[in-house]
């Protein structure tokens, strides 16, 4: 996922300028195989579900991410809590997830998580389980809800 990024990163401008010009946008979806165009077209139009629909197709994507990405993108916050429950009870994907912000600190402090807790595996472990007790008081998610 990371080479992903970069390489987005890397061609960002061009990007930038395909999605904001429709025409080169359209040559681009011709570009690719009939099939995915049409759940391109949908994902592009706003249609969550054909987004959630591909996104379930990602052989990548663990259970729980699938159960996180289609919570986010539907906003089910039951979905939502659940998913990031299984998350915090999994010391393999907290250590993870540490090792991952360490590599890109600016994306750790842009979630507000500061550098000196994932450089220290002891305060990211007291965060995560707090983040646990958190979740599971549904206090996590539980204003979100009621908005």
């Amino acid at each position: 996922i990371k080479n992903a990024f970069n390489e987005i990163k890397k061609y960002s401008n061009d990007i930038a300028l395909y999605l904001t010009d429709s025409e080169k946008l359209q040559e681009l979806i011709n570009l690719i195989p009939f099939e995915a165009q049409e759940t391109i077209s949908s994902v592009l139009s706003g249609d969550t579900e054909s987004l959630v629909s591909l996104l379930q197709n990602i052989p990548e994507l663990s259970s729980v991410q699938k159960k996180l990405f289609s919570g986010l993108l539907t906003g089910q916050t039951n979905e939502l809590t659940s998913a990031v429950q299984e998350v915090l009870q999994d010391e393999d994907l907290i250590e993870q997830a540490r090792l991952q912000f360490l590599e890109n600190p600016d994306l750790a402090e842009s979630l507000g998580i500061p550098f000196d807790v994932i450089s220290d595996k002891r305060k990211w472990n007291e965060l995560m389980k707090e983040g646990l007790k958190d979740s599971e008081e549904d206090s996590l998610f539980g204003r979100a809800s009621s908005i």
